[in-house]
């Protein structure tokens, strides 16, 4: 297991600044859903940590492998991903 760039705080959904940035991105560009994803550190599943709109919270039970859908290829890039359509 590696070190985490996140603080335990930030990775249990506790920060104020990442539940702003969701929220303000849902805001800016009228989406009905955002979440932002986290990993512990390199080579971590993803989890959705922080989220804003329609939502259930079932989000929090996905967690995807590195190179595993559209989410564990972002992860094993290492580059962000923003879908605006998912249909």
């Amino acid at each position: 297991m590696g070190a985490s760039n996140f603080s335990e705080d930030v990775l249990a959904g506790k920060s104020e600044h990442y539940g702003r940035v969701v929220e303000d991105l849902r805001a800016r560009y009228h989406f009905d859903f955002v979440a932002m994803g986290l990993t512990a550190f390199i080579g971590a599943p993803l989890k959705w940590i922080y989220s804003a709109g329609a939502s259930d919270e079932r989000h929090h039970r996905i967690v995807l492998a590195p190179g595993h859908g559209i989410g564990g290829i972002t992860i094993k890039a290492g580059k962000p991903m923003m879908f605006t359509n998912i249909d």
